[in-house]
């Protein structure tokens, strides 16, 4: 979770930087797929801790 985490803030941090077309295209992958991840792994924490009641 906090590795997905801190790949959102990272590549959104990166993404502002003068670069390359390809290398803020990347950054756009990292962050879209850090999101994805911290959802993920939110949700399956969520699901883990509603089957433990």
């Amino acid at each position: 979770m906090l590795f997905s985490v801190a790949l959102v803030v990272v590549s959104l941090l990166w993404i502002g930087q003068d670069m390359a077309a390809w290398a803020t295209a990347a950054c756009a992958v990292g962050a879209v797929g850090g999101a994805l991840g911290a959802c993920y792994f939110g949700w399956r924490f969520v699901r883990s801790r509603g089957d433990a009641r």
